[in-house]
């Protein structure tokens, strides 16, 4: 038999409807269960990273309250406030960041550039405790 046949054989048979199954009251009574957050927020603050840059001028800077770190490109403003609130225990008053364009690097005759990230410069009330650490 031809595989055309059979198909055609198939497709001449009437589908049969099948009855829906009667509910039954533990299936009624079974609601649909919420997922719960597992402090997934306070898992992702913990991942950000958090690199201090020490410049000349970032050290002038910590004399005005303000602290400098390198994070990644995908972190916002909010997420670095509270990564640095609950890393160091401050409180901040400001977050502004800066995205840092790469730089074109030259090695013979190889070229490359250097990678994404982002400059945030933190205004917090107590520097010192930023500067002594967690």
């Amino acid at each position: 038999m031809s595989l055309l046949s059979f198909t055609k054989k198939l497709g001449a048979k009437k589908a049969v409807k099948k009855k829906p199954a009667e509910k039954t009251e533990a299936a009624e009574m079974k609601t649909p269960v919420k997922k719960k957050k597992t402090g997934s927020k306070s898992l992702l603050i913990k991942q950000i990273k958090l690199m201090p840059i020490v410049t000349e001028k970032s050290v002038e800077m910590q004399t005005h309250g303000v602290a400098v770190f390198r994070v990644d490109v995908g972190v916002n403003k909010g997420q670095i406030r509270e990564a640095i609130e609950v890393k160091y225990g401050v409180k901040v008053q400001g977050v502004r960041t800066i995205r840092m364009v790469p730089k074109s690097r030259r090695r013979g005759n190889t070229r490359g550039r250097t990678n994404n990230w982002k400059k945030a410069l933190v205004k917090v009330d107590d520097v010192q405790s930023l500067v002594s650490g967690p």
